[in-house]
Order: structure tokens, then sequence, then C-alpha cells
């Protein structure tokens, strides 16, 4: 069988921590029928991608499903931004930004899986997966940091233009064999990864630093390439007995090896030999790392009635290494012993009522790009560079999902809750400078920021989500309430001190949703969220705002086959300044007819955004900075649309 502009595929999969034994409530066929997408981004895009899945069986022992996606994005954009940070004392308190930009974005992905089933014991899967991407752009931006005193501290103009080219190259290998005794085997998973980045770019940027009535200006002009490779083999060998027809027992070894490499050059212009000739040593580094992990456990599951019980005990030794090569010579070694515990309690109950618990344990190393010790002045007023000295952080998380369903009934319930706790996070840590001052070498001017990761104490994150469905007398409808919480605590490093940025969401909505035949539908919603910030460092700073959307939603087939489709939301976000708040009303309308045989054509208008008033934007709150944002769109237009059907 073969469909066209079908599915997809999603990422390579990588070890994991110290969960997931016996693959308890997980699992899918590695390729993914739903993804032949284009990333959602700000601006004007222009989009063409297509794509085809396939799957077939050769013979009688081979099965295969595969999937070829390309798509190729021209945006253009025009963004306005403003952030406000956590004042220390009476440094930076504002950084406005207005860019503008044109990029070219192109993708082509290859997934497979190859399955043979050689015997009734023995199989062997396949798993390749070839991603392949190539992006230029072009950005010009003006932008300026004011201290809390509102006094101009430095504007720098900045033009940008990268070429970047990459790939993305897996393969998975899994071999089972099942012994004659029900219940026992013994299978490995071998994953083989590649992945390569190389980029070039230049840069020109004017910069001015004011003191009082004196003004420094610098000029940048450089250009720069990088290439940065990462190889990665991993290995997980599971042996199965079966103890007892309640209990079972399985033993895992899981080495795995990944290996970095990262060369970045830096090149200013020489105006006496017209040339870019001058070696930057602070933008240019050679760097290496190679992290080493051998992982080895022990799981139980035992079974009774509707319920399963998994418990993992793991045994985790990882050696990381780094190692600089140029400017200078650089060695360190670190190595972690970690136990990583995990508990899954699962359940299928009566009434398809599902209940799963989870407590799993994991690590995760720190990448090349935040250990390797290079600048990079891509803003030459929020420098960032990074640090060798990370560690690998440790992670407990806590999971429940409990689901009932009654199709007959319409009725459903649906409950997810999560929270996860992080021993040693990579946090950043910035550095805002009150006066002109030098860093390990890196001259700031005053106002100028320099930020790098640094492992700090602890971060939570938590979130809990509920959905309740039922059928009502009104119109034949089903009414879904839904509600929920989250919770995130970071910290981070500022020129003053630790903060602790806690940010808080509450939301809570509803959906009437009617079905009263087959030629007519409506649906009426309300999504609300309110966004709470609390910093330890600045209880004055908070970056709360609500946000809301009420829709309408009507879909009619009158007689002779004329459609007509009505779409109004409200879009609210209030809390924010004038120019980045959103109070609008957002009206597309679509008159359209069936043709051909069993309505198997249909031909529609559609106008979107009729009465002119939409608008990107956005609000982000981290733990150093309120930011918000908005983005280029492309207003009121009619579009023209013709759809077959093949049965």
């Amino acid at each position: 069988r073969m469909m066209m502009f079908g599915g997809g595929g999603g990422g390579p999969r990588g070890p994991g921590g110290g969960g997931g034994m016996f693959r308890m409530g997980g699992g899918g066929s590695g390729v993914d029928p739903s993804s032949f997408f284009v990333n959602q981004q700000g601006g004007l895009s222009t989009t063409h991608s297509g794509g085809t899945n396939y799957a077939g069986q050769w013979g009688k022992k081979l099965s295969v499903t595969s999937s070829v996606f390309v798509n190729d994005t021209d945006n253009d954009n025009t963004q306005s931004l403003s952030r406000q940070f956590l004042p220390p004392q009476d440094s930076t308190a504002f950084y406005d930004q207005a860019t503008t930009s044109d990029s070219r974005n192109g993708n082509q992905r290859f997934d497979g899986r190859f399955e043979w089933t050689l015997d009734s014991l023995n199989s062997v899967i396949m798993q390749p997966r070839l991603y392949f991407q190539n992006n230029r752009t072009n950005s010009f931006a003006v932008g300026g940091n004011t201290s809390t005193l509102g006094e101009v501290l430095n504007a720098a103009s900045n033009d940008n233009q990268s070429d970047t080219r990459g790939n993305n190259l897996s393969n998975r290998l899994t071999l089972r064999h099942k012994f004659a005794r029900r219940g026992r085997n013994i299978s490995a998973d071998i994953n083989m990864g590649h992945n390569e980045r190389d980029g070039d770019g230049a840069q020109y940027s004017l910069t001015d630093y004011f003191q009082g009535d004196s003004t420094v200006s610098d000029t940048l002009n450089q250009r720069s390439n990088s290439l940065t490779t990462t190889n990665t083999l991993s290995t997980r060998i599971a042996y199965t007995e079966p103890l007892h027809p309640r209990l079972q027992m399985q033993l895992t070894y899981s080495p795995a090896l990944t290996r970095s490499e990262s060369d970045a050059r830096a090149l200013r212009f020489d105006p006496f030999s017209g040339t870019y000739s001058v070696p930057d040593s602070a933008l240019s580094n050679s760097y290496e790392s190679r992290n080493l992990v051998q992982n080895g456990g022990a799981s139980l599951l035992f079974t009774t009635g509707p319920w399963k019980l998994l418990t993992t005990g793991a045994y985790q030794r990882t050696q990381l290494r780094s190692e600089q090569t140029f400017p200078d010579s650089r060695r360190i070694e670190q190595t972690f012993e970690d136990v990583l515990p995990s508990v899954i309690l699962t359940a299928s109950l009566q009434n398809r009522r599902n209940v799963r618990l989870a407590y799993n344990t994991s690590t995760t190393a720190p990448t090349i790009n935040q250990l390797q010790n290079v600048l990079d002045n891509s803003n030459p007023l929020s420098l960032s560079s990074g640090n060798p000295n990370l560690r690998q952080t440790y992670n407990h998380s806590l999971q429940l999902r409990i689901s009932e369903a009654d199709p007959a009934k319409s009725k459903s319930r649906f409950v997810f809750g999560n929270l996860t706790r992080t021993s040693h996070p990579i946090a950043n840590s910035t550095f805002i400078a009150p006066n002109d001052t030098t860093i390990r070498g890196i001259f700031l001017a005053r106002g100028t920021q320099l930020t790098t990761p640094e492992n700090l104490d602890h971060s939570w994150n938590a979130f809990l989500f509920g959905v309740h469905s039922r059928p009502t007398k009104v119109l034949k409808s089903i009414l879904s309430l839904n509600g929920g919480g989250s919770f995130t605590r970071t910290p981070t490093r500022i020129t003053a001190g630790v903060n602790e940025a806690s940010t808080y969401g509450i939301r809570s909505g509803a959906t009437l949703s009617s079905n009263i035949s087959q030629n007519l539908d409506f649906s009426v919603s309300y999504q609300g969220t309110y966004n709470i910030t609390r910093n330890t460092l600045s209880e004055s700073n908070r970056g709360d705002y609500y946000t809301h959307t009420l829709g309408f939603r009507f879909n009619a087939i009158a007689p002779h086959g004329i459609v007509v489709r009505q779409e109004l939301n409200h879009n609210l976000q209030s809390g924010v300044p004038n120019q980045f708040g959103q109070d609008v009303v957002l009206w597309n309308t679509t008159l359209g007819k069936k043709l051909l045989k069993g309505d198997r054509g249909e031909i529609r208008v559609t106008a979107t955004d009729v009465l002119a008033q939409e608008r990107s934007v956005n609000r982000s709150v981290t733990e150093t900075y309120v930011q918000d944002s908005r983005d280029r769109t492309l207003g009121r237009y009619v579009q023209a649309v013709f759809t077959y059907t093949w049965r």
C-alpha cells in the first residue's frame, strides 16, 4: 500500500535512563504516520512540501514500512521585542530590539522499518533514519539596553548572515530470540548515530557605548566557520526469565559511547590587505568530548489480575572526558556513579479504565555546545560562552495517568500529572557589567551581558491536567470540561546572586460540541490561562498575565451540496504593554460546493481574518527576564481550494 502526503517520522531514539524495562505502557512502530509537518514560525512563510508512506509485505518473512518527506520554506519576518530583566541595583533593566530577517530552510527525511521474521523463535528489526537539512538566514537587528533610571547604556546595529548544513543519521538494529520455555527470551538493541552541523557566518555590527556625554564606538567585521560532529554507539542486551506464572525477571546491560568534536574559527577584517585574515582567538576553539556510560540492572515484573508491578534497580558508571586543543590545551575528566531505581504500577480495569503510576530516575550529560569554552558574539550586547566544568544532572520523575472511557454513552475521563526534580541542573549564569569590566579575558562594556551555563542546586517542574466529557440534552451535544495547573522553579545566577524563578499556570476551559446530523454540527469553546511569576531576587518584577480564547465553529451542508463554514475566535492577552497586548476577534468564513459522483470533489473559497484584526504577539517568562514580542502577520486574504478524495 502507498499513501501520498501522509505520514513521516520522528527523531532518532537514544538510550534511556533507569526505567523502561519490559517496555510497559509504551512502544510503537518506529514510523509516525502523522508527522508530515512544517514547524510554525513567526512572519510570512511560503512552503512547498510533500511525502509518501509505504507499507508492504516482501515475501513471507519481511514486512516493510517507510516514509519520505521533503520540504522547502522561505520565511520573511519583521519582529519587535521588549525584554525586562531582573535589575541588580542600577544595572541593565530593559532591552529593546527590532529585527528584519529572511531565511530559507530545506529538509529531507527518510524513515524505515524492516522486520524479518526468520521463524517462530527469531526475528530481526532494522530502523534506519536519514535526515538532512540546510538553512540560509539573513538578519538585521537594532537593539539597545536601558538602565533602571532610564539611561540609555548602549545601542547596536547588527547585520548577520549564516549558511548551515546538517545531517542526522541513525540506525537501530533489534535482534530477538525466544527459547522453548514460555517467557524466556533474549534481545539486543544496537543503536548507531551520526550528527553533523557545518556552518559559515558573516557579521558586521556597530555598537555605541554611552557614558555621560561621551560615546565610545566599536565596529565588528568578521567571518566565521564552525563544524560540530557527534557519533553515538549504544547497546542494550536484555535477558528475561520466568520465575513463576506471576513473576518474571529481566537482566540488562546497556553500554553507550558518545563522542563529539567541535571546531570554531573566526577571522576579522584586515583593512590593510582588504581580506578577512586576522585570527580572533577569543572566538576560535577546538574541543572534543567523550562520554562513556556503563549501565547494568535487574527488573522484576509481578502480575496479579489486571495489575502489574515493575521494579527496577540499575547501577550506572559515567566517565566524562573533555579536552580543548586550541587556542590552548586543557583536559577535564569526571567520573559519576549512580543508582537508578524505578517503579511502575499499571492496571487495565473494567469499563476501559486504565491506571499508570510511575517513578523513574535518569541522568543527563552536558552537550558539547554547553562545554565548549568559545565566545558567541552574534549579539554584541548579549554574549555567551560554554563551561568545561559542567557535570551531569540527576532527575527524579513521578507520573500519574488515569483514563476511563464509555463509548456507548459518550462519556470519558482523563487525568494526567507529572512531577520532576532535577539535581545539579544546568542553568544560566548571567553577568551584567555595571562598569567596563574584563572577565576571563573577555572585555564587557557597561551594560553588556555575558551568559554561561552553570550547575546549580536543584529545579522543580510539575504539571496536572484533567478532562471530563459527557453528553447533554442541549442540541444533542457533548460537554467537555477541563482544568489544570503547572509549576516550575528554576534557579539562575545573576550578577546580584542566585535567583529562583517560580512560575505558576492555572488553566480551565469548556467545550460544547454537537453532531446533530451528518450535514450539521457546531462547537462553542472557551479556554483561559492565568500565568503568575515570582522571583526571589526582585519581588517587584512580575510577569503575570492572562490569556483566553473564546471560539465558535459552525459547519453545514445545505441542499445541492452547498457547504458553509464559519469560525469566530476572540483572543485576549492582558497584563502586557499595549503594543504587545491582544484583544481581537478573528473571523474566517468559507463557502463551497460538493462536486462529482459521491461528493468526491469539493471547491471552496475561504476569506481569512475578515475583520483584519490578527496580531502575532507572544509573552515568554524565563528565570532571567520577561519578554514580549510581536511578529509580522499576513493579514486578511482570500483563497480558493479544490480537493478530490480517492476511495
